[in-house]
């Protein structure tokens, strides 16, 4: 009868161990998911500005002003857009930029900066003569 007493009193002193451990390691796992939520977050981002970039290029390169017409394409979107034609007027290059705000509470991360930028061939309106 002894041995049994012992053993209860080994198991009492292990009580509050689970709560302790799992004090310790909510913290870590809130912020793994955290982490998780804006990594997602910023790889969607950076696909849809990707999309958008592959419109706006494809818009702009039949048009005749296409600086105008990403303009327009981006204008409810938030994002920063240029357009440079090369010396030749062949090829036609979008660039778009947009800022993203983390959604990481607590934590001093700065707006992050996404970029994209695609080139196709210029296929201008031609101008009609007379």
């Amino acid at each position: 009868m002894a041995f049994f007493n012992v053993r209860i009193r080994q198991h009492k002193d292990d009580t509050g161990q689970a709560t302790v451990e799992f004090a310790l390691l909510l913290p870590l796992f809130v912020a793994c998911i955290g982490v998780l939520i804006a990594t997602t977050m910023l790889a969607l981002s950076s696909l849809r500005l990707a999309d958008t970039a592959r419109t706006a290029a494809r818009v702009a390169s039949t048009s005749n002003d296409p600086q105008d017409a990403v303009r327009t394409l981006t204008t409810k979107t938030g994002v920063d857009s240029r357009v440079t034609l090369d010396d030749q007027r062949q090829f036609l290059t979008v660039y778009l930029t947009q800022r993203i705000r983390l959604p990481l509470i607590g934590v001093p991360i700065p707006v992050v900066r996404i970029t994209s930028h695609i080139t196709v061939m210029y296929e201008g309106v031609p101008m009609l003569l007379g």
